[in-house]
């Protein structure tokens, strides 16, 4: 858990959360070293407010063939102490990739959902 961490039905949230922007999300199918199959999102995190991000966690949701939940997981792929070190500043904009593993063989990487559920700030 990352100290200071905004939360649905915090009134900090819910005014930043709309300042943030996630694009060209998208999910493939991945091999890892233990030759498993493994779920690769990425996209970019566009910090659209006037204020430095230091951290922000997102829910994932994976889906099979049939609509049917198939993998949920919560990542942070923005925090203190990871990838370039820093906060992102007002208006930039930030690659970012996370994975969950193991992937079912009917997994479908069109269906994807994600939502922002943590923000941390300056």
């Amino acid at each position: 858990p990352i100290p200071g961490m905004l939360r649905a039905g915090d009134p900090g949230f819910e005014y930043y959360k709309k300042y943030i922007r996630l694009s060209d999300v998208k999910a493939t199918l991945g091999i890892n070293f233990a030759n498993s199959r493994i779920a690769i999102i990425s996209g970019i995190i566009n910090n659209e407010g006037d204020r430095k991000l230091e951290a922000l966690e997102m829910h994932l949701a994976l889906f099979d063939v049939y609509q049917k939940l198939s993998a949920e997981r919560t990542r942070t792929p923005l925090r203190p102490g990871v990838g370039l070190n820093r906060p992102m500043e007002p208006l930039e904009k930030r690659d970012f990739t996370v994975w969950i593993e193991p992937i079912e063989q009917l997994w479908n990487p069109k269906e994807l959902v994600v939502e922002i559920t943590g923000l941390k700030y300056q």
